[in-house]
């Protein structure tokens, strides 16, 4: 599970990053990251590739409830690790602002471990971090594309997989067919930029398929998979 930590004092984490890491976890510690989305710099590019986020205990429970918008940026688990164990009461009213697991410098590993590896809770989050990220993905790409390209991806994603030759994508972007030589060009370029901004948002180039004698067709869009290693000596940042 790749696991970002944000904290006031990255040294103060040094031995519980090194738990994590031999349970088997990447972690990255940031203080940095924390001071950036509570100014409202958009991280989604970084955000987006972590499973779990962690608010240690220097981060006061105020600026926990400024940072918790980061469930925008759809990482799945939020835990908030405490100096001491919370009451019920206090952990059903975290739990509003979409904290889902507590831990204190009084549990043992094992109680970290559990929630975290707990199968079908690890199974349940990854299937939502997937789902999650895709659509996150799917909506920085629709934003990056032009009318012309929004127009041809809606149009193959329409169509559940099915190809469509040119004359037919040339008579739903133009209206006219047979395409001129014009035409088919131009339908060659969005083709290719819009394959370049499906890979650029995170998903395999492959998804969209030429075929000779067929035309195009989107098969179901899969994630390219970026893994974020930080070993412990390097965590350290400013």
């Amino acid at each position: 599970m790749n696991i970002l930590l944000l904290t006031n004092n990255i040294l103060f984490e040094k031995d519980f990053i090194a738990q994590m890491n031999a349970l088997g976890h990447e972690v990255l510690c940031s203080k940095k990251l924390l001071r950036d989305i509570q100014t409202k710099i958009d991280k989604r590019e970084i955000l987006k590739y972590f499973d779990s986020l962690i608010f240690s205990e220097t981060i006061c429970d105020a600026e926990v409830r400024n940072v918790i918008p980061v469930n925008i940026y759809n990482i799945p688990l939020i835990l908030r690790k405490n100096e001491k164990e919370l009451t019920d009461m206090e952990k059903e009213e975290w739990k509003k602002y979409g904290i889902s697991g507590f831990f204190s410098n009084t549990s043992s590993m094992d109680d970290f471990r559990e929630i975290l590896t707990n199968r079908d809770q690890k199974n349940e989050l990854m299937e939502k971090s997937f789902l999650k990220k895709k659509n996150a993905l799917i909506e920085d790409l629709n934003i990056s594309l032009s009318a012309q390209e929004k127009q041809l991806f809606t149009i193959l994603k329409n169509l559940n997989g099915d190809f469509i030759t040119r004359e037919d994508l040339c008579l739903e972007l133009w209206g006219c067919t047979p395409p001129t030589n014009s035409m088919a060009s131009r339908l060659s370029g969005i083709v290719k930029n819009l394959r370049i901004k499906i890979e650029n948002a995170g998903f395999n180039k492959n998804c969209l398929v030429t075929s000779w004698g067929k035309g195009y067709r989107l098969k179901e869009l899969t994630l390219n998979e970026v893994t974020i290693t930080v070993p412990v000596k390097d965590a350290v940042e400013n």
